[in-house]
């Protein structure tokens, strides 16, 4: 066993307050859910250290009417049965009274433990808490009930809790503020990327080398090569769509560079319609639209063909480099949907509806990629995709794509110098990753530090935590219980459950009496008992009414006088 600090004490989870359990509420009633005003808290609300909110409000006839509870606040809320508690324990703090589902346990801490070191004390001891209190043999992950409440604490003196509550979030608003600078990281270095893609794309990354090197005798030669290409291609294209081969004549960009369109510098391959019942588990994977995600391939649905079929179609294998382009819903949230196939992919078959364009001696792949993947490419495809279901473009839409082309030599600066501010690019990205896995552990640690008594300063002067305890323990001993008054006998011989409750609540004192109190005067099966509770509780005219009780901080059954 650890060595506690000096003045610390020793208390079990299920002596650190009233514990509360949840219910849920019928969905058949209306009644119990519209216009409700309660939060009732599931497990999908626990996602968040302070719960003030949920998904779904009850009204308060739910509550009167069905099992869950009203958790007082500064009550801490934890998931008890659910498939997270497979690697996470989600605790959080109400901060306003709410109901809790079955799946939710909530602690109302007494006056030895601090709401919110109680909290903390549990974020820094879920792993452990699991591994305790975990349920085995079922379907559905759960704690144990019993282990959980065994659980030992390590309670500090009460002043030096609320130390160590402010310590660690003062801490923790720094890691927050750290937080918030490295997640603006980055979308810095998205717009770096795309200020860096034009200015490639602008000639302005290479205004310096243009300077120094003049390379404006390539450009009569490159045009009569691009016209005499496209006259032999005879590209099946609209000529009055189609941009006219010439120098460039516009201010914004280099006078060195020409004016042309991607059918001119590019051979553009378009995928073979495989028969769907060739498909087979085994063999050739085959390249569709869905396997072309923005910047990579993704194989999760793969489909694949037989080797003696695909040793056929040889000429629609894709080799390490190609550039490939999913034709339908080429744009989606994330990018457009173009990826360069890796040396893993290499040999796969290209499947119609994907473009396949390939770099000519007039241009460089990796710059046509750049092109492609750029802001004007995208532009150009959401201006000419058709289809509302199903967004498309033809390969003329891609062949008609106007680009400015610099020479292959500037092309090859072009292409180094992005090389030199993607590496460094790279770095920053990856430093940025490390940084934010390290945050959570930081985190960790200082909650580990805090419940070692290693963060907040003691006090000699504060009273002992044992003390403490024991002290409050003496105070619940000492507190006035509710007498239970002999019953009548024929009170014990009734059956109907609801008439036995109804005559036994005419001895209730007049404040009401908490369910376990009930539960142990009239000895029914939980199941009776819990039914005809519900029942005296609904209704225009029901027999009891539930109250929280400040001063006991719990709910009482009393008995409505007609």
């Amino acid at each position: 066993m650890v060595e506690l600090p000096e003045g610390w004490g020793r208390l079990k989870l299920g002596e650190a307050g009233e514990w509360f359990g949840g219910g849920t509420p019928s969905k058949n009633n209306p009644g119990y859910w519209e216009s409700g005003t309660i939060p009732w808290v599931s497990p999908k609300d626990m996602k968040h250290e302070l719960i003030a909110e949920a998904t779904d409000y009850i009204t308060e006839e739910a509550v009167r009417s069905s099992s869950t509870r009203i958790v007082p606040q500064n009550s801490v809320i934890m998931v008890t049965r659910s498939g997270i508690l497979q690697h996470t324990l989600p605790v959080g703090l109400a901060t306003r009274e709410v109901a809790i589902n079955q799946d939710l346990k909530a602690i109302h801490p007494n006056d030895a433990v601090d709401p919110k070191y109680l909290l903390y004390h549990l974020i820094s001891d879920s792993s452990d808490i699991l591994a305790k209190s975990a349920k085995t043999g079922t379907t559905v992950e759960s704690l144990t009930l019993s282990k959980l409440k065994n659980y030992e604490l390590r309670i500090a003196p009460l002043l030096e809790q609320k130390r160590i509550v402010a310590k660690i979030e003062t801490l923790k608003s720094r890691t927050a503020k750290v937080r918030e600078n490295l997640e603006a990281i980055s979308p810095l270095i998205d717009t770096l990327r795309l200020r860096l893609t034009e200015a490639a794309l602008s000639g302005d990354l290479t205004s310096d080398w243009r300077k120094i090197n003049n390379n404006s005798k390539w450009i009569s030669e490159a045009i009569e090569t691009l016209r005499s290409r496209r006259l032999q291609a005879k590209k099946n294209v609209d000529p009055s769509i189609i941009v006219e081969i010439s120098a460039n004549i516009r201010p914004e960009l280099p006078a060195t560079w020409l004016r042309c369109c991607i059918a001119d510098v590019a051979d553009l391959r378009v995928g073979y319609a495989f028969k769907s019942h060739w498909f087979s588990d085994e063999g050739v994977p085959l390249l569709r639209g869905a396997n072309v995600a923005p910047g990579r391939i993704d194989w999760n649905d793969q489909r694949r063909l037989p080797l003696e079929i695909a040793a056929e179609y040889r000429e629609h294998a894709l080799t390490e480099g190609d550039i490939v382009l999913a034709m339908d819903r080429p744009l989606i949230s994330t990018g457009l949907k173009i990826a360069v196939v890796e040396a893993e992919d290499s040999g796969a078959l290209l499947v119609q509806r994907v473009a396949n364009p390939r770099p000519t001696e007039m241009i460089r792949a990796r710059y046509l990629h750049l092109i492609l993947s750029g802001p004007a490419f995208r532009r150009h495809i959401g201006e000419r995709a058709t289809g509302s279901d199903l967004p498309h473009i033809s390969s003329a839409d891609i062949q008609i794509m106007p680009l400015d082309l610099p020479s292959t030599d500037e092309q090859d600066e072009i292409l180094r110098r992005i090389d030199l501010v993607m590496g460094w690019v790279k770095r920053v990205s990856s430093d940025h990753s490390i940084a934010l896995t390290l945050l959570p552990k930081i985190e960790l640690s200082i909650l580990a530090k805090a419940f070692r008594g290693e963060l907040a300063t003691h006090d000699p002067a504060d009273e002992p935590a044992p003390w403490l305890i024991t002290r409050v323990k003496e105070a619940q001993a000492k507190a006035p219980k509710v007498a239970t008054p002999k019953r009548p006998k024929e009170h014990l011989m009734i059956k109907n459950p609801k008439e036995r409750l109804l005559l036994d609540s005419e001895n209730w004192p007049a404040e009401g009496l908490p369910f376990d109190q009930v539960a142990k005067r009239n000895p029914l099966p939980y199941d009776e008992m819990r039914d005809a509770v519900f029942a005296l509780l609904a209704g225009t005219a029901p027999s009891f009414e539930q109250v929280f009780d400040r001063s006991l901080k719990r709910v009482l059954l009393r008995r409505i006088k007609p």
